[in-house]
């Protein structure tokens, strides 16, 4: 998957967010969890989540500001880690959970029902479930 198909996909689950304006300032940090099926050196995925972070930033989500991002990686192969890795995310209880893959985003879903899961390059998410 290119990047700008990326940034398209993860552009329709922002947009719904409300933008910062002047005139209300909301001073609650909004909190997003990442779960990534690769590790954090592979290089195409880690552009992917600066593309998601700069995506953030040109709709005003400033991490570190109005927004903190807490990712856990390398999701794919060790189904042990995966499930540590989504059980972690849960419990920092983050507004809103990207996941990259299917075991991920079955991970995510064994754990939570009530956080919002947002879900990238899955191949069948109607035949898996989701």
């Amino acid at each position: 998957m290119r990047r700008r198909e990326f940034i398209t996909l993860l552009g329709g689950a922002v947009a719904g967010w409300p933008l910062p304006t002047r005139a209300q300032q909301n001073d609650r940090q909004r909190h997003i969890g990442v779960l990534m099926a690769h590790t954090e050196n592979d290089p195409e995925f880690k552009d992917y989540l600066d593309a998601f972070r700069q995506g953030l930033q040109k709709l005003g989500w400033i991490e570190g500001r109005n927004i903190q991002i807490d990712t856990r990686w390398g999701a794919l192969e060790n189904a042990d880690m995966r499930q540590r890795s989504a059980k972690e995310l849960v419990a920092l209880r983050p507004d809103i959970i990207l996941t990259q893959n299917t075991p991920p985003t079955a991970s995510m879903l064994q754990e939570t029902r009530t956080i919002p899961v947002i879900f990238v390059i899955v191949a069948d998410p109607v035949g898996s479930g989701f």
